[in-house]
């Protein structure tokens, strides 16, 4: 059952949607390491790798970062099989499919330019922590939260810290429509993945919290949860979006589940998200509290790769005593 919406808006296009959100999740991973470089001072031409650092960044400045300094990028994002079959290389086909769309660039089907912007992109430490950006859509009337999938030593860790985590479930007195009660009653605990749990609710030491709210506990999800409010207040009408690859898939699904179950004004609902690839991130307990969230407050498309079997990890989340 889909939530109540009003009818301002339209419901998208699935697939065009699902299309923006891997391109903007894809971004994550090279533009990190774009960053990463011009921090260093590695890149190639200092004058368009110098936009990377300030903020908002524009696709143009992406575009020109790219096309610039391809060789460098090159040496440290490699190459893959799918360049090769397509007779070009990767940092090439990254600026083809900033600049277009993922359709355009594969099966020439023409598509409206990307109009993104990123306005933050959290990285301050991304050898340690997680990597998240803030991205607004004027087009599209959206602002999205892509969180980068696994690049460092600290990403692995906490993909195999798959220890159980109990936390208070946030949607236990949620009222559910009497016919659907009996098959999703709700725990009072939800059993999660703690690693994915730890990545998204331990302190933000690198954050500066003088620039969000007072009085606010700093952890790493009250600091983009805050960031993302203050985005929405600045544009009325804005819809929030949540994505992720892997990893970041796992963090967007978190993260969703409990940006949708807080109430605050500043936040429209319902709150979209689109995981790609993720890893299992509770036991029956999560699963019961995300059905609950998506007849009220979240809309969802979770797409998994069969062939690397990673939705199925951690198998031991498949029964919950």
């Amino acid at each position: 059952m889909a939530p109540e919406t009003s009818d301002k808006k339209e419901w998208p296009n699935i697939y065009d949607e699902a299309h923006d959100m891997v391109i903007i999740s894809s971004a994550m991973f090279f533009l990190s390491k774009m960053r990463r470089l011009a921090r260093e001072g590695k890149m190639t031409d200092e004058k368009t790798a110098a936009p990377l650092m300030e903020l908002p960044i524009t696709i143009e400045e992406i575009s020109n970062a790219l096309d610039t300094n391809e060789d460098v990028i090159c040496d440290v994002e490699g190459e893959t099989d799918f360049g090769e079959k397509l007779g070009i290389r990767r940092v090439k086909l990254h600026a083809q499919m900033l600049r277009t769309s993922l359709r355009a660039t594969l099966l020439h089907d023409p598509n409206p330019d990307q109009t993104w912007q990123i306005i933050d992109f959290a990285d301050e430490n991304p050898e340690k922590g997680l990597v998240y950006s803030i991205a607004v859509d004027d087009a599209n009337e959206r602002i999205v939260v892509p969180f980068r999938g696994s690049m460092t030593n600290s990403d692995w860790l906490a993909n195999f810290n798959f220890f159980p985590h109990f936390e208070i479930n946030p949607l236990a007195n949620e009222m559910i429509d009497r016919e659907e009660r009996s098959s999703m009653e709700q725990p009072k605990n939800l059993v999660m993945h703690r690693g994915f749990h730890n990545y998204v609710f331990d302190p933000d030491h690198d954050a500066d919290t003088a620039e969000d709210a007072d009085n606010i506990e700093a952890t790493k999800f009250n600091i983009i949860f805050e960031r993302v409010a203050k985005g929405l207040q600045e544009r009325p009408g804005y819809d929030l979006y949540i994505t992720g690859i892997s990893l970041g898939g796992a963090l967007s699904t978190v993260f969703a589940l409990h940006a949708a179950a807080k109430e605050d004004e500043r936040i429209p609902k319902p709150i979209t998200c689109y995981s790609f690839g993720s890893p299992k991130v509770g036991a029956m307990s999560f699963r019961k509290a995300f059905q609950v969230s998506l007849t009220l407050h979240l809309v969802c498309l979770i797409a998994v790769h069969t062939i690397s079997r990673l939705h199925i990890l951690p198998s031991h989340f498949h029964s919950e005593s």
